[in-house]
């Protein structure tokens, strides 16, 4: 039987926030400066607040079927509509990721290598890796994730040398509230992503410990993506940092130890491939979840939005400065679809069934 425990939530949590936060960190900086550390950890906290209030419904709900509690809340109708909201914001997340992740190599590593060809190289094998059943893609997200995390806490072992703290300061100086309001609000863009393994709770095995076990995964995630971005900060500066597409390829250039170690390129591309892979992976099978009962070939529903994905990603990604915008205006797709939306939806259901939440 296909089964998610608790404790691959903390890994499956991990897989659907970090990598992209961290990697395109200058679209925040930009707009936070050297506090942005600060607004960071702000959002994250009352981010924190905000999700645990949706898995505790679930959990009150006695029921991990997202379907169900949205069909519960607002009908089956509007609720049919919202669910095909939900999954175009999937299909976006998808494309995000192999767009940044092609973009990134294309702009640090491989200038003269063109985006479309370093995407089919992406999309080719994820179509391949996401039409598995799920016991397939829990081994490989479990996989990925644990030597992502690992590569992750060697680079930051490495770059902490290279850090100043006088890049932090002064502490909000100079700093506009809408600027700093429109980054706390992508940061919560941000950290919405999580949404994309909502579909997936329907495999969830029970457990009385499910609320710690989600916890420690959001809390694991937020350390790791206000760390990251506070040490792009310290390593380079707000100035360069926001003027950077993918700060952590020029962070980890500095490296050099004993002309053993130099550079930590190697490190940052096994992140970047693997974090994207699984993102992509997660958000596919999210919409193949959603709509489970309609599909009869998930293989050919996949190669059709992997090739849609394709599409929409060379779009995107062929100016890495237009790019930029993009995503920008994607952390506020994210924040209405996966956010906002669902704190209402799931407050209605536990107000229409008070009877059952309890």
């Amino acid at each position: 039987m296909e089964g998610l425990s608790s404790k691959h939530l903390i890994l499956f949590i991990a897989g659907s926030m970090i990598i992209s936060m961290t990697t395109y960190s200058s679209i925040f900086i930009e707009l936070g400066g050297r506090d942005t550390w600060f607004i960071a950890i702000l959002s994250a906290a009352i981010f924190i607040f905000l999700i645990l209030y949706i898995i505790k419904t679930f959990i009150k709900a006695d029921s991990f079927d997202f379907r169900q509690i949205i069909h519960g809340s607002i009908g089956k109708r509007f609720g049919e509509v919202y669910l095909w909201l939900f999954a175009i914001g999937l299909f976006i997340v998808a494309s995000e990721s192999a767009a940044v992740e092609a973009s990134s190599i294309h702009v640090n590593l491989f200038i003269e290598t063109p985006v479309w060809y370093i995407m089919l190289f992406f999309i080719v094998p994820a179509i391949y890796i996401a039409s598995r059943n799920f016991n397939s893609i829990l081994n490989i997200v479990l996989i990925s994730i644990s030597i992502m995390l690992i590569a992750i806490i060697i680079i930051e072992i490495l770059v902490h040398r290279y850090k100043s703290f006088d890049f932090l300061f002064p502490f909000l100086k100079n700093r506009s509230l809408k600027d700093f309001i429109n980054c706390f609000i992508e940061f919560l863009g941000g950290f919405s992503c999580i949404a994309i393994i909502f579909p997936l709770l329907k495999n969830l095995e029970r457990s009385k410990k499910l609320t710690f076990h989600f916890f420690i995964g959001i809390l694991l995630s937020l350390d790791i993506i206000c760390f990251s971005i506070t040490g792009h900060i310290t390593s380079l500066g707000a100035m360069r940092a926001k003027n950077i597409l993918f700060p952590v390829f020029r962070q980890v250039q500095r490296i050099s130890y004993v002309n053993f170690i130099e550079n930590g390129e190697v490190l940052v591309l096994l992140v970047c491939v693997l974090g994207f892979m699984v993102k992509y992976i997660l958000a596919m099978n999210g919409i193949i979840f959603l709509f489970r009962d309609k599909i009869k070939n998930k293989l050919a529903v996949v190669a059709i939005l992997s090739a849609a994905s394709y599409i929409y990603s060379l779009l995107i990604a062929n100016n890495a400065f237009d790019f930029m915008k993009v995503l920008n205006i994607n952390q506020y797709i994210y924040i209405v679809l996966f956010l906002i939306m669902p704190l209402i939806f799931f407050t209605i259901y536990r107000a229409t069934h008070s009877n059952k939440v309890k």
